[in-house]
């Protein structure tokens, strides 16, 4: 199955609520299951600590514009998948899960928002919420 992250080998049936339908003994190599795309970096802000400690120093993503990250269930036996952008960031947190992995794919997106139109009025107004996405 070919998505727009990378390559992945798979039987399922295209279209199928994976998330929902395979059980985690059942995930053989990557099964990605929800899309952030954020915005508005104030909406995830928290304060900072004197102990707090910088986990991602990536200016080159982490810069004020728009991202997106992909979360993934991943077999531990099955590779990191590699991207062909050098600017994107990819992490795998490891043991979740018996025999599961999680990866997350982080890199820069084209989203900046929607035009929408409030209910009951023919007001549009640009909502820059950050948006979860589950994916199938």
């Amino acid at each position: 199955m070919q998505n727009k992250l990378f390559t992945v080998n798979r039987a399922y049936k295209e279209g199928e609520d994976l998330v929902k339908k395979i059980p985690l003994s059942k995930v053989d190599d990557v099964l990605p299951i929800l899309k952030y795309n954020v915005v508005d970096y104030n909406i995830c802000k928290k304060g900072q600590n004197a102990n707090d400690e910088l986990l991602l120093p990536m200016s080159k993503i982490f810069n004020g514009e728009p991202f997106e990250c992909f979360f993934c269930l991943i077999n531990m036996k099955y590779a990191t998948p590699s991207t062909d952008e050098e600017d994107d960031i990819t992490f795998r947190i490891t043991d979740i899960a018996k025999n599961i992995d999680l990866l997350i794919f982080v890199r820069k997106s084209n989203y900046k928002g929607k035009v929408r139109l409030i209910p009951n009025t023919n007001i549009e107004y640009f909502d820059t919420n950050n948006v979860v996405t589950k994916l199938k």
